[in-house]
């Protein structure tokens, strides 16, 4: 069965480590944000174009497709209307679908319904589409899976003259980061280093990038194998945002490296990820800089704690998640 997994972004973990256990093939085509209505609307038609060649020119019996870029939804039911009848769609939504202005998107969560299977990643994002009228017996929880990194050493190369200790934030810039609070906590702890990547023009407040600490380093979009290195060379990883209900890819990269976390105290991550961690309130600076001096304290103990949840969890998923999986997907094409 060829399966191809397409994701209208640039890098996201949760399709690299899912892929060894579901057998899919990977598609990443980015799409700019804070770009005009025109310019984005290009893209999007580019993406749907190559989209659409890569199906038909690999014959694709299942289509998973991460949402919540509703026009690629649209490409996918598509191909198998025009193109191949009895290929499977699989709908990877990640919790933004559920949330405006994505939920009131046209033709989206209406056609969700047309999908063979809904992946959502944890229980709260399920009651959410389940509210919105998306059929129970479709959808399906699977959470991210513990990052895989391989036995390759961490290279760190590029940021050797940043002082230790290290605390890695991986930032979109989305909404739900508490960027300005975690700038105001990091200026409390000038004796740790705070590294933050992603792509600071995603940044909707730019004067908090020019105006950070001096022990704060915005070290931008990293490759793979320089991201790799950072999170498997870190001393911890800061995962934070404003909202529950959120299953932070980050967290499952922490998990998959064994690295203590600085984490966001919802009931969502209490729940998944209840070791190896400090929880602290996202709307306060100064709960996370007293969490940052825990951490640093007990970092020993944390950093066992960690290596034993990525045993438990990777366990779990396998257990749960992946061994069903194929199962999964292979039975609604399997069916007709």
């Amino acid at each position: 069965m060829k399966q191809l997994y397409v994701a209208w972004i640039e890098f996201q973990r949760r399709q690299i480590s899912m892929a060894p256990h579901c057998g899919f093939e990977l598609l990443f085509l980015p799409v700019e944000r804070r770009v005009g209505k025109l310019r984005k609307l290009l893209t999007y038609l580019h993406n749907a174009w190559k989209t659409l060649e890569a199906l038909r020119a690999m014959r694709v019996d299942a289509v998973w497709v991460q949402l919540p870029q509703v026009p690629l939804l649209w490409v996918a039911l598509f191909y198998r209307r025009f193109f191949n009848q009895r290929a499977t769609v699989i709908a990877d939504c990640h919790n933004k679908m559920f949330r405006p202005p994505w939920s009131r998107f046209p033709l989206g969560i209406s056609l969700l319904s047309r999908c063979d299977l809904v992946l959502v990643h944890n229980d709260d994002v399920l009651e959410a589409a389940v509210s919105l009228g998306v059929p129970r017996d479709c959808l399906e929880v699977v959470e991210d899976p513990p990052a895989s990194f391989g036995t390759t050493p961490a290279q760190c190369g590029s940021f050797k003259e940043i002082p230790r200790p290290w605390l890695v934030f991986p930032a979109s810039f989305a909404e739900d980061e508490p960027l300005r609070e975690l700038l105001a906590a990091a200026a409390a702890v000038p004796d740790q280093s705070f590294i933050i990547t992603g792509n600071v023009r995603n940044c909707r407040e730019p004067e908090l990038v020019a105006g950070a600490p001096a022990n704060v380093h915005f070290v931008g979009f990293l490759s793979r194998e320089e991201f790799d290195g950072l999170i498997t060379g870190c001393d911890a990883v800061v995962a934070l945002t404003r909202f529950d209900g959120i299953q932070l890819s980050v967290c499952g990269e922490a998990v998959g490296a064994g690295k203590p976390m600085l984490i966001s105290d919802t009931s969502t991550l209490r729940r998944l990820f209840p070791a190896g961690g400090v929880f602290v309130r996202p709307d306060s600076p100064d709960d996370i800089a007293s969490g940052a001096r825990e951490l640093m304290a007990r970092l020993s103990e944390l950093r066992e704690a960690a290596l034993e949840q990525r045993q438990e969890l990777t366990a779990r998923w396998f257990q749960t998640r992946g061994k069903q999986m194929l199962e999964l997907v292979s039975a609604p094409l399997n069916g007709r």
